[in-house]
């Protein structure tokens, strides 16, 4: 039995038939209807004529009946003297398609604050990583800048002395005032190899927060990971001048194409935490290789090492075991994020008490995988 009402009208809009479906449909509407007539269009004799007339059928014709909305076709008969009616009530579904875009509406804005969200996330995190970079570049600073200090002022003084002993010299050429004046000279000479090295240090310093940061570089290029690596370490040797033995076993001989800013971000935030596992001295590994065309980079420590309670844990935003007031659980969200995002994989397995192991893929030759989000994270306790 068809569960749509069925109408067949002649030209003055009298019903000649109708189906069970149009005997019962009234039963959808308030008591005061009865009869199908009464839901009908107010114009539905002046479209039947016009249907007649022009021979062709007329689809998905809308109009609101006692607060439904309903939808026909109408189909003339090859004589053009009759013309069915199929009547669909399209309440429910417009309601429930108005309720989908409303609901589409709200995850769209939803979407907007997640993305906002995650925009202030990641500025927190790299506003947290900077503020740890600008204290260990301002301690490994202090040292040299100290030194250069110190010896302009003892060049002043061994200048003045100098000058001193030059106009003796003039009045007495005795060889006592000769050896004075070269033990000063030397002085000079010594003074001088230490701000050679203290400038070499800034330096070096500077270089490597270019190279970190990549300000002269876009955002999407083919990165030595060495040099990134290298950098980050540099940027931290604060970290590691208190006992920690690091060892570089570089293999990767291809460049990654990735975001260098963030692949660097990475490096800071993964060694960084590394360093901090090993409270006291420790030795941490990195390595680098080629496997099935993907770029791997490996951290090892041999610090404390992550609860199996936390290893699920560790990529959450906000999430640190450092307790309060010390880091903000940002670094290893945006890691993940970022590795995400480069199409990449980080798989991680840690024992307490003994260390962690990170494990990083990058696609080597895959240049549109830097944003798409194919990555994923594993974690494993032992």
């Amino acid at each position: 039995m068809n569960p749509l009402p069925v109408l067949l009208c002649d030209a003055n809009g009298h019903i000649l038939y109708r189906n069970p479906a149009a005997e019962d449909f009234p039963d959808c509407f308030p008591p005061e209807v009865y009869r199908i007539e009464q839901v009908l269009p107010t114009q539905f004799t002046e479209i039947l004529r016009r249907l007649m007339e022009s021979g062709e059928p007329l689809k998905d014709q809308l109009w609101e009946s006692h607060g439904r909305t309903l939808c026909a076709t109408y189909q003339p008969l090859e004589n053009k003297e009759k013309v069915f009616v199929v009547i669909v009530d399209e309440t429910e579904r417009i309601e429930l398609t108005r309720q989908a875009q409303a609901y589409a509406a709200k995850l769209e804005e939803a979407y907007r604050d997640l993305q906002d969200a995650q925009t202030q996330l990641i500025q927190s995190g790299k506003m947290a990583a900077l503020g740890s970079l600008v204290s260990g570049i301002a301690h490994e600073l202090n040292s040299p800048l100290g030194a250069l200090t110190a010896n302009t002022d003892t060049r002043v003084r061994c200048l003045e002395r100098l000058d001193d002993e030059l106009r003796k010299a003039d009045q007495d050429r005795s060889a006592q005032n000769t050896t004075r004046v070269l033990s000063l000279t030397q002085t000079l000479r010594d003074l001088q190899a230490v701000d050679r090295a203290g400038l070499e240090r800034i330096s070096g310093l500077v270089a490597s927060l270019r190279a970190f940061a990549r300000l002269d570089r876009a955002s999407e290029d083919e990165v030595d990971i060495h040099e990134g690596l290298d950098s980050a370490l540099t940027l931290l040797t604060h970290e590691f001048n208190r006992g920690i033995e690091v060892r570089r076993d570089y293999r990767l001989e291809e460049r990654v194409r990735s975001s260098p800013g963030e692949i660097n971000q990475v490096f800071m935030n993964l060694l960084l935490n590394a360093a901090q596992a090993m409270p006291e001295v420790g030795t941490l590994d990195i390595r680098t290789y080629r496997q099935d065309g993907i770029a791997v980079i490996e951290i090892e420590d041999d610090g404390e090492g992550i609860p199996e309670k936390n290893l699920e844990r560790i990529f959450d935003p906000g999430f640190t075991t450092r307790g309060v007031g010390v880091g903000t659980g940002l670094g290893l969200a945006i890691v993940y994020r970022v590795i995400q995002e480069h199409g990449g994989n980080i798989e991680v397995s840690s024992t307490p008490g003994k260390g962690s192991l990170l494990r990083l893929s990058l696609p080597i030759q895959t240049p549109s995988a830097v944003g798409t989000s194919n990555g994923g994270i594993s974690a494993t306790s032992s």
